[in-house]
């Protein structure tokens, strides 16, 4: 065993050997570390929660925005049709048709906008496509009912 470097004090070679203070700083010590330690790791989890949370709302609330205009779009084209089909005269029947066309192409427009969202799942994309399908049909037939209204006045 090698001389005690200084002879009037003790060699302290375990904890168990440490004075009670020595112990208590030491265990305070390490509390203290392990709460910083949980501290950054809580924060770091807290931002990335943040930024997964931001990007989610805005792609979500994008896309119910996309969609919930399709649909009131998709209402209001078959009121314009509905109603066109009602009107007394041919300006109010043009003007109805209008409504038809703007609305019909507003539907295309927001569709097309919500399959380019970033980030959608496989089953949306699909999703979107049948719709967008259906619409292009729901298209041709309101431009053939369209037609008939302009050339005859009648459905």
């Amino acid at each position: 065993m090698p001389p005690d470097p200084s002879p009037g004090r003790p060699r302290l070679l375990s904890v168990r050997d440490w004075p009670f203070a020595w112990k208590l700083r030491g265990a305070v010590l390490l509390l203290v570390l392990i709460s910083a330690v949980g501290a950054a790791a809580m924060l770091g989890y807290t931002r990335r929660s943040r930024e997964l949370t931001r990007t989610l709302a805005a792609r979500e609330l994008a896309g119910l925005g996309l969609v919930l205009n399709v649909d009131r779009d998709g209402y209001q084209a078959v009121l314009g049709l509905t109603q066109a089909a009602a009107a007394p005269s041919a300006e109010e029947r043009g003007r109805w048709l209008a409504f038809y066309r703007e609305n019909i192409g507003q539907t295309r427009e927001r569709l097309e906008g919500y399959i380019q969202l970033p980030g959608l799942s496989d089953a949306r994309i699909r999703a979107a496509g049948a719709a967008a399908a259906s619409r292009g049909r729901f298209e041709a037939r309101g431009d053939a009912v369209a037609g008939a209204l302009e050339r005859t006045g009648a459905a």
